[in-house]
């Protein structure tokens, strides 16, 4: 650490200190809020998207999630269909990702990326005619920091109710997100994070 002498006036000079941490930067330390977040919802970014036994990519009638979230898709069962649905877009920290999530015939899949704006749906060529995909929203928050461990996450409240019990076993390094559970509509949730150097 050295010190530098400002002259604010020829009579008055002022020490101040320059730390020797240099251009480290400061992540998180601040609450993330969402406010007013929709309950989880199968049909919520696309709803009905029939196959056709060919490559589609849908650009169109794209409903983006309320706040930065995971995707959910559902497929019908009624060819047997397969193969990945690829969402691409833009994720919580304002960056172009793509996440491909594999399709479970009848049943619902759940992708890890939290997305804040979606541009483009990719139906898989396994898809037939006689089967519809919905894309919806579900219940893992995304965060625009890095998180290098659980303990970055230090408080969660939904509401007035404090809710950090919740966060052991639910945050993922991998995403940055937090797995909600069950986000029950309409709630006001906010997460604090612990300021680190970076």
């Amino acid at each position: 650490m050295s010190d530098e002498i400002i002259y604010l006036s020829s009579e008055q000079p002022i020490s101040v200190a320059i730390s020797s941490v240099g251009f480290a930067s400061k992540v998180g330390g601040q609450p993330f809020h969402f406010q007013d977040v929709r309950i989880a919802s199968i049909d919520y970014i696309h709803a009905g998207i029939a196959g056709n036994g060919a490559i589609q990519i849908i650009t169109t009638d794209i409903e983006n999630p309320d706040v930065a979230r995971n995707a959910s898709i559902t497929v019908t069962n009624i060819d047997t269909p397969s193969g990945d649905i690829t969402i691409a877009g833009i994720n919580a920290k304002g960056v172009a990702a793509t996440e491909a999530i594999t399709i479970i015939p009848g049943n619902t899949a759940y992708g890890n990326v939290a997305w804040a704006t979606i541009t483009s749906i990719t139906l898989p060529a396994g898809v037939s005619a006689l089967d519809t995909v919905k894309v919806g929203i579900s219940d893992k928050l995304g965060l625009s920091v890095t998180i290098v461990s659980e303990s970055n996450i230090i408080k969660k409240k939904v509401g007035n109710d404090d809710k950090s019990s919740e966060i052991s076993g639910n945050v993922d390094l991998t995403y940055d997100t937090i797995d909600c559970a069950v986000i029950s509509g309409h709630d006001d949730i906010t997460i604090w994070t612990k300021e680190r150097f970076v």
